[in-house]
């Protein structure tokens, strides 16, 4: 994503994304803003322009088949990367992160084709935005009464990718894959000392009480932390609500940690251990 949308997810959005990844796109973020040179690669002159609002079929198409491959009757979906929705091409450049929309135009392939028995999403990611997670898992959810549908964790199988890997019938993970952290949070860049001691006052006119709540150049108010407070709770609510609907999770084991592959399966979140893809796809 440009930089601008980079700040705006990391500070101003709630996530659901592993801690420890956040800080690697935190880490590139604050050295662009210190001045300091880029480690991202510059997109050609013939890449997809950042400001693009509409993508054509040809292009949509071609980053569905980059996800999606068909083994037989079975479908297989790769959620890679940090999950999120509209990407710019600089967003699958820099960060390999992966496209809502393009899960969601597999899903519909899956759906229409009825030589299509099965469905395996091969995951291996730490999550991201919440935008889209919800509805995508619940399109798989609802996929799964007409199809087999099985979800592997290889890697990891984080938070918003927890969430849309529970939406299949039975989900697998490899013994050495982190899985859960299920939870949400908002992380909010409090610059007023830092602006303080660089001899900066901003002033803010504005109309009602949580206008410019969480931007930078103040500390939050009571009632600012109570209302971002709020929008967190009603999402994690919903997370646990969907993650109970279909496995027995303890609520001690939604607290936003990750479990390796064995604690995982203790914990419900998982249903079994399985070494690797070609394993899973004879689950079938």
């Amino acid at each position: 994503m440009r930089y601008d949308r980079l700040f705006t997810k990391l500070f101003c959005t709630p996530l659901l994304l592993e801690a420890g990844v956040r800080t690697g796109f935190e880490r590139v973020l604050l050295a662009f803003m210190n001045g300091q040179p880029s480690p991202l690669p510059k997109l050609a002159e013939d890449h997809p322009q950042f400001f693009a609002k509409k993508q054509d079929q040809v292009r949509a198409d071609r980053y569905t088949d980059n996800i999606m491959e068909v083994n037989g009757d079975t479908a297989i979906i790769h959620i890679d990367g940090a999950i999120d929705r509209n990407l710019s091409a600089w967003d699958r450049l820099c960060f390999d992160a992966c496209d809502l929309n393009d899960v969601n135009n597999a899903l519909s392939r899956v759906e229409s084709d009825g030589s299509i028995k099965n469905l395996l999403l091969a995951i291996n990611s730490p999550g991201g935005g919440v935008s889209g997670v919800p509805e995508t898992a619940a399109r798989i959810q609802a996929l799964s009464s007409k199809k087999n549908t099985k979800a592997l964790i290889d890697g990891m199988g984080c938070s918003a990718a927890a969430w849309l890997a529970n939406g299949c019938t039975e989900v697998f993970a490899t013994p050495s894959s982190m899985c859960g952290s299920i939870g949400v949070y908002l992380a909010l860049l409090d610059q007023s000392r830092y602006l303080e001691n660089m001899g900066i006052h901003v002033e803010t006119v504005k109309d009602g009480a949580l206008k410019a709540a969480g931007a930078s150049w103040k500390p939050l108010t009571d009632d600012e932390r109570s209302h971002f407070q709020n929008q967190v709770n009603q999402i994690g609510a919903m997370f646990r609500s969907a993650m109970t609907a279909n496995r027995d999770i303890s609520p001690d084991a939604m607290q936003g940690q990750s479990f390796f592959g064995q604690s995982a399966l203790d914990e419900g979140i998982v249903d079994a251990l399985l070494p690797d893809l070609s394993t899973a796809l004879k689950q079938f």
